[in-house]
């Protein structure tokens, strides 16, 4: 008997890098975070009123951040391969969004160095237009004149910028850089942009190192102009923005001011916080689908009963889900259901979640 870990859970997400070339989005499980703030997203599209559309996604290393990430950014970018992934997942929730979303999201994605943070903004907005441009041409055969135009006044930017040498772009010029692209992406789709800022921490790190060199204000100016725009205006832009970050934008300040961090923490306040925390049984699910067993007849034949016996003796939470921890607990056989039910909680406290446990279960070490 063979047992292997498929290849598809053992690396990282690099979120700009892996949605520009394609990568394959059928190793991605939609978990029950993913389908809770994809709920979240279907009701500002659908509110006739325009609210928030700004969300700080916490948790911590390894919790699968990114991978959510990713797997949103082709769903709202019009990827028929995500919405039959979500339809698999949770039909209700599919027909929802197909409902809501009328049009295709130009995806913004931003993935944080150290740098200032308008610059990372402005390099970000250059990428997804040219993205959407070269989409919008493959599926429509002609350009959208709107979406170029802004293209064309992005690099401006940026040239200016250089020739000035400088490291940083305004906060005034960048939000009605990404009001003008959303505005443009509107008209020719029905959609918006989507702003996907991944290890924001690192821009936090930066702007509290170089205060006079990158401010968080952009951000908050950003948050408020979405949750000022949306459909039903007459110069409609709707803007979706999602930062992801390990903890809350004041902890990357320590040594800075009081005073600093509580208008870090202003700015954090125009985003809806979600923390991205899964539960016990969506481990369990992940576990199943990533270890790979070439023969299920030479499983050992007493593996059930040992899962009974386990499941007598542990305390479970919420207690309805007994049948579908059993399911999971069978799933990863061979490996010991007393490692598969305590793996998730422990790397969870001592280690980067996920991210270890994969690790773990890839390992080379002798009966490891």
């Amino acid at each position: 008997m063979a047992v292997s870990i498929r290849g598809s859970f053992q690396r990282s997400i690099n979120l700009a890098i892996d949605f520009y070339s394609a990568r394959n989005l059928d190793s991605y499980i939609v978990t029950s975070k993913a389908r809770e703030l994809i709920k979240r997203v279907i009701e500002i599209i659908t509110a006739e009123q325009v609210i928030g559309s700004s969300w700080s996604i916490t948790g911590p290393y390894g919790s699968g951040k990114s991978s959510f990430a990713l797997f949103l950014a082709h769903l709202l970018g019009g990827n028929t391969n995500a919405l039959s992934k979500l339809t698999d997942a949770d039909p209700a929730v599919a027909n929802k969004i197909k409902c809501a979303t009328t049009g295709v999201y130009c995806p913004v994605l931003v993935v944080g160095s150290r740098e200032p943070l308008g610059l990372a903004l402005i390099r970000g907005l250059i990428h997804g237009t040219d993205y959407f441009l070269a989409s919008f041409a493959r599926h429509r055969g002609k350009p959208s004149k709107k979406v170029s135009a802004c293209r064309i006044t992005l690099r401006d930017v940026i040239q200016e910028a250089k020739a000035a040498k400088s490291s940083d772009v305004s906060d005034e010029i960048v939000v009605d850089l990404y009001q003008r692209t959303a505005a443009a992406v509107h008209t020719a789709t029905n959609g918006g942009l989507l702003l996907i800022i991944d290890e924001l921490g690192k821009l936090l790190e930066y702007a509290a190192l170089y205060p006079d060199r990158s401010d968080l204000y952009v951000l908050q100016s950003l948050a408020e102009r979405a949750s000022r725009t949306g459909y039903s205006s007459e110069a409609a832009s709707p803007l979706l923005i999602f930062s992801i970050s390990h903890q809350a934008f004041d902890r990357y300040a320590g040594h800075m001011t009081r005073i600093q961090r509580n208008e870090w923490r202003k700015v954090q306040g125009r985003f809806e916080d979600f923390a991205f925390v899964e539960p016990v049984s969506e481990t369990l699910r992940l576990l199943a689908h990533a270890i790979h067993v070439d023969d299920q007849d030479r499983l050992p034949e007493d593996g059930m009963a040992v899962i009974d016996k386990l499941l007598d003796a542990a305390i479970l939470r919420p207690r309805g889900c007994r049948a579908r921890i059993r399911q999971h607990l069978a799933d990863t056989l061979p490996l010991h259901p007393a490692v598969s039910l305590i793996v998730g909680p422990l790397f969870r406290r001592l280690a980067q979640n996920k991210r270890s446990l994969f690790a773990f279960l890839a390992s080379g070490e002798p009966n490891s």
